[in-house]
This record gives structure tokens, sequence and C-alpha cells, in this order.
């Protein structure tokens, strides 16, 4: 079982959870919408491997969704990119798939990416490997 945990204010006692693992995803309690002028809930997934992709998870990472306009949009801190989709399990899917198919297109072009370009697949080597 993988180590999730809550995005949620401090003293919230609600938190959803999206958790990908063995390559089949099941959705746990959905977050409860606090007032949107204080803050946006939101659900962290820890993913630890990423099914039906030609990659290796080295190291686990963050993904958050976060409920906007009746959409989710799925996010993390190793890449700029994000995707959005009418649940939290199809932005997931499609996060994590855009973000295999970014990873390699920046692997492709490596020779001429921009110095802050090649930050970022740097740092997305550290999270995962293309295989």
């Amino acid at each position: 079982m993988p180590n999730l945990t809550p995005i949620a204010p401090s003293g919230s006692a609600h938190a959803g959870f999206l958790n990908l693992s063995h390559a089949s995803m099941s959705v746990a309690p959905s977050v409860i919408e606090p007032p949107r002028f204080f803050f946006a809930p939101q659900i962290l997934v820890d993913i630890q491997q990423i099914p039906n992709q030609p990659v290796q998870v080295l190291v686990h990472f963050p993904v958050m969704l976060l409920p906007e306009d009746g959409l989710y949009i799925a996010t993390s801190p190793i890449s700029p990119i994000y995707e959005a989709a009418d649940n939290p399990r199809d932005a997931l899917t499609t996060f994590l798939d855009a973000l295999v198919e970014h990873m390699a297109w920046l692997t492709e072009e490596e020779s001429t990416l921009a110095p802050h370009v090649a930050e970022e697949l740097h740092l997305l080597r550290i999270y995962l490997r293309l295989q």
C-alpha cells in the first residue's frame, strides 16, 4: 500500500485520496469542499508506478488533483505540465501519459534544449527512467 499524505488545511479532518497501485486505480472517499474563498481541496497521489507506459518509477512522486469548475486538474512539482478531465481517474491517467510523452520528447531533443528545459529533464530523470 502506498504511503499517502493528505493535502488539507491544518486542522481539517477531510482529505481524499486517489490510489494508483499495481496497475489498478481506486478512489477512496471524496473531498468535502470548503468555502472557495478559503482554500481549494486537493487530492494527493503517491505515484509508485505508471501502468501501460514504457517507464520505471525510480522515486515516488506526488500528483495533485485540484477540482476547478467541474473538472479535475492534475499537476506535479516534478514538471510544469498539467492535464484536466471530468473526474480524478481520467485526469490522473491523462497526466501520467502526458508526463511520459513529455519526457520522451525532452530526451529526443536533449542536445537542443535550453538550459532551463535541460534542468527539467534532469529533474524528471531523478524520478523516472524511460525503458
